[in-house]
């Protein structure tokens, strides 16, 4: 970076845009607020506030201000006039029918001098590429500096990169941005790919870093040091998957290695202490071994997101799985063949000993009562009222993923759950004093060295997208869910009643919750489990209280 002054440099923050894909863009007005002053203060450029969202948009779910960016609703940006504002289209929003709509387009955005906004950046793969570039046409017309960025660029060969590239009119577009987006670039690709851009592009060059391989910082140093003018941060690397480059790291380096004495980092301080720390906390972006596997893999991140939110698959698995996606489906999350990828794999023998011992069936006493017990935290704020309510009852209890022995203690018949491996075997090679407690299982066999260990039995389960299933033979569930597996067969003992407990639920994971609902509405027919604790599931609540009177 010697030979090139870093002055020069276009400095982006996209926290309020790509921080969003955690919390679905439902920032605080007053954290937005807090965050564009700091970041004015810091000396960014250029702040990007979020998505424009056509009404036609189809939301999964609630989506919050930052992903439609109503300028109604953003009035208190008018209040700093360092920084440029801008927002991001995403090409594929403006499609119907795989062909673009451009009186969406100049019904979804207003004039520029109209508009809170100075910038618009298009973000396309390369199958809509064509069509972000007439978006970038439309845009200049209403008086917007136009930025395109390609995203994916690491799947791409180097023709398409090229013929990207040729299509893209430097007269219209400012910057041309090329994406990291799985983090599975390193020093060498950065400068292969600006040698291309040069040698087709004549307008200024962009990068936007994700931190899958925690090369983000590295990578963007190679990328300023061969001329790139443009350089995306997010605080605290908020953002996609494992993130991207820290804003706060970024200008630290730059005012302190490059003398920019225009740049305050400090800044910044207040606002990560008061608001970024604690999301941080909650939803644990950053890097792990699996978003640098899906890096590594070139494989979109959400299938590692959803692998690492369950916390159940050894790397060698979740290795595993990722190989299973096929390649025409890893640019795009698909959340079916993430399912395929899973039942193959979690039913592949689970070592490569000639040897292996084959589990016996486990069953019910049918017609009981039966209380599952989940992982959730309620198990442990309400322990007391579940050790009454067993004592009371005398339910047979099936609890998942046991770290203690504080319901076992209390129960006449009490069994543990555990539907993977990687637990299993954890139990298997702890000190077995709790072996006379029977274990039962999704696994069919295991290794003959484990054999005799402990009381050890299975239910065969597969995952399947398609109906629950639930026979004398085994099992099929929609996801790899031990609270699902253990229902299940608690079901297969046709209860009498059947209460669940720990089964809280998940806050922030929406998408988790709605499978699990729609586990429970599937089995209705069959019975319907009641919890005596607080869910956010759509299951009938019956307050434990009541039961013990």
């Amino acid at each position: 970076m010697e030979n090139y002054s870093t002055k020069k440099l276009t400095l982006l923050d996209c926290t309020l845009r790509d921080g969003g894909y955690y919390n679905n863009w439902q920032f605080d007005k007053q954290l937005a607020a807090e965050l564009i002053t700091s970041l004015n203060r810091a000396g960014v450029n250029i702040i990007e506030v979020g998505y424009k969202t056509p009404s036609s948009f189809q939301s999964s779910g609630f989506k919050g201000l930052f992903r439609y960016c109503t300028e109604q609703q953003l009035q208190f940006l008018k209040e700093n006039t360092k920084a440029e504002y801008a927002f991001m289209l995403d090409t594929k929003d403006f499609l119907v029918g795989n062909k673009l709509d451009l009186d969406n387009l100049r019904q979804s955005i207003g004039p520029q001098d109209q508009s809170l906004f100075d910038w618009v950046r298009v973000a396309s793969h390369f199958a809509t590429y064509s069509e972000a570039v007439q978006m970038t046409k439309a845009l200049k017309e209403l008086g917007y500096k136009v930025g395109i960025n390609l995203m994916g660029i690491s799947l791409l060969t180097d023709e398409q990169v090229v013929q990207a590239l040729e299509m893209t009119p430097a007269d219209i577009v400012e910057v041309f941005y090329f994406a990291d987006s799985f983090g599975s670039l390193g020093s060498q690709d950065i400068t292969d790919y600006i040698d291309t851009i040069r040698q087709h592009f004549q307008g200024k060059i962009g990068f936007h870093a994700h931190d899958n391989q925690g090369l983000a910082f590295s990578n963007t140093l190679t990328a300023v040091s061969k001329g790139v003018e443009f350089i995306d941060s997010t605080i605290m690397g908020m953002g996609r998957g494992a993130g991207n480059l820290k804003t706060e790291q970024w200008l630290l380096y730059l005012r302190m290695k490059q003398e920019n004495k225009e740049l305050n980092p400090s800044e910044l301080l207040d606002v990560m202490d008061n608001y970024f720390k604690p999301l941080l906390e909650e939803y644990q972006w950053g890097w792990d071994y699996t978003y640098m596997l899906s890096a590594l893999k070139n494989i979109h991140p959400t299938y590692c997101q959803s692998l690492r939110s369950s916390n159940q698959y050894s790397m060698e698995q979740v290795s595993g799985i990722l190989n299973r996606i096929p390649k025409s489906k890893r640019t795009k999350f698909n959340r079916e063949s993430l399912i395929q990828a899973v039942d193959i794999e979690v039913n592949l023998p689970i070592s490569e000993e000639k040897n292996s011992y084959e589990l016996p069936p486990f069953n019910l006493e049918e017609n009981a009562c039966i209380l599952v017990l989940g992982t959730g935290p309620n198990t442990q704020k309400y322990e007391s009222e579940i050790i009454e309510f067993i004592k009371k009852r005398q339910p047979i209890v099936l609890e998942c993923n046991p770290s203690h022995n504080r319901f076992e203690v209390v129960s006449e018949q009490y069994y543990r759950s555990i539907l993977n491996w990687v637990r299993l075997k954890k139990l298997l090679e702890s000190d077995p004093v709790a072996s006379n407690i029977t274990t039962f299982t999704g696994i069919s066999s295991i290794p003959s060295s484990y054999a005799n260990i402990m009381d050890l039995k299975k239910v065969p389960c597969n995952v399947s997208k398609k109906e629950v299933v639930i026979q004398e033979q085994g099992i099929s569930i929609p996801e790899y869910v031990v609270g699902m597996f253990t229902i299940a067969v608690a079901l297969r003992a046709s209860p009498q009643e059947i209460f669940l407990a720990g089964f809280d639920g998940y806050p922030k994971n929406k998408e988790q919750n709605k499978v699990m609902d729609s586990f429970l509405e599937q089995i209705k027919d069959i019975s319907s489990p009641v919890s005596i604790l607080p869910t956010v599931y759509r299951v009938k609540i019956q307050p434990i209280y009541e039961l013990l009177q």
